[in-house]
């Protein structure tokens, strides 16, 4: 599985607030715990973050996956939490195929390179459910 959107790290307190009822997000469960935090996976996370391309997803750390399910049209205090919650200018789409980021909707990614992230997010949730891969909470590693 691969998110829609990847986000370095998120705040405990923004990570409480998107499970709220307004945003509705959804805390996955832990992947790749098998893995674990190890010298080779950290390097390749850090390649990732870096632009760096990486063979395949089978040498990733621990994460999880804020998911929130589709709503169409959105429910406008869902769209205003996504356009004022800081954690989503801090969305980034690595194009390393090794990586292999899902595909956006057509709006999703017209707003995406146009460089409006809340909207991008929120034209996808109101294509399908969207998933944010996140990889620290609090600038902690998950686990």
């Amino acid at each position: 599985m691969s998110g829609h959107y990847l986000l370095r790290s998120i705040s405990h307190q923004d990570l409480v607030i998107a499970q709220a009822p307004t945003a509705r997000g959804i805390w996955g469960p832990l992947q790749h715990a098998a893995v674990g935090w190890t010298a080779p996976s950290r390097g390749v996370i850090q390649n990732v973050f870096a632009n760096i391309a990486i063979p395949n997803r089978g040498g990733l750390p621990p994460h999880r996956y804020l998911q929130f399910g589709v709503e169409n049209p959105i429910d406008p205090s869902r769209a205003l939490y996504l356009r004022s919650a800081e954690w989503v200018d801090q969305l980034i789409r690595p194009a390393d195929p090794g990586f292999a980021i899902s595909a956006l909707s057509v709006a999703a990614q017209a707003h995406w390179a146009a460089g409006s992230k809340a909207e991008s997010i929120i034209a996808q949730i109101q294509h399908g459910n969207v998933s944010v891969e996140i990889y620290y909470v609090d600038g902690h590693e998950m686990v």
